[in-house]
């Protein structure tokens, strides 16, 4: 039997704590902010429950379907390349998602919360069999304590800062959308092939779009700041090798 690797650092694990409270914060706020949409559109009361009632199925149903497939893609491939797959896709749907708040298109916002669930259901199983991988055993109770810590502080901070982007950019939904989106997760250092230098260069050209935009940079709130982020959010200085 081949000797189990022990980590050299815990790098990797607090990386894959950020990773998870970044995803759970997003499909959390993304929820708040479609029933924020409805809310806009003039639903009355109680079509508003009924569009609660939707966003919370559309987030939660993934899981009892997409799980299983979850687990055996973390079964079959390497969890970091699923990490880093299941990652990507989230920035696509993310961006579909600002595509959707700008056009006030609450039935593309409805699908990409439902793709968030999805995504977060296929690397759950990946998120938890890293651990044995990332920690010590005699650290694991104390890992699965931390990401569940992370995990449920993310949905609290989701679903009050949905509602606190949609005061922030009331008229003006893809500026909430810009600011998720911006909070894509995972992959290597190695694989930013972008020196520093030129992605804070990308930076400004975003700040000055966003300023051609009509938004006032002084009163936006960014969850990852540029230019930090390049495929990763908050992760590269947090990210393991």
């Amino acid at each position: 039997m081949s000797e189990t690797r022990k980590p050299e650092s815990t790098r990797g694990f607090w990386a894959l704590i950020v990773t998870q409270f970044q995803g759970a914060f997003s499909d959390n706020a993304l929820k708040q902010l479609a029933l924020f949409i409805g809310i806009s559109l003039g639903m009355g009361e109680a079509e508003q429950d009924r569009l609660s009632s939707l966003t919370l199925a559309l987030l939660t149903l993934p899981f009892l379907f997409f799980s299983m497939f979850g687990g055996a893609l973390a079964t079959r491939f390497s969890k970091r390349s699923v990490t880093m797959v299941i990652k990507g896709l989230e920035i696509l749907i993310m961006v579909t998602a600002t595509f959707g708040l700008a056009g006030h298109n609450l039935w593309v916002v409805l699908l990409c919360v439902f793709f968030m669930g999805t995504h977060s259901a296929i690397f759950g199983p990946s998120k938890y069999g890293s651990l044995p991988e990332l920690l010590p055993e005699k650290k694991l109770s104390w890992g699965n304590g931390v990401l569940e810590l992370g995990t449920f502080l993310a949905i609290i901070l989701g679903t009050v800062g949905g509602g606190l982007l949609s005061a922030a950019f009331e008229g003006r939904p893809a500026g909430a959308g810009l600011v998720l989106g911006s909070g894509g997760s995972s992959g290597g250092r190695r694989w930013c092939l972008q020196p520093w230098g030129n992605l804070e260069a990308s930076a400004a050209a975003c700040g000055q779009w966003l300023a051609a935009q009509g938004f006032q940079l002084s009163g936006l709130t960014l969850v990852n700041p540029l230019p930090g982020h390049h495929m990763s959010g908050l992760m590269p200085q947090l990210r393991a090798r």
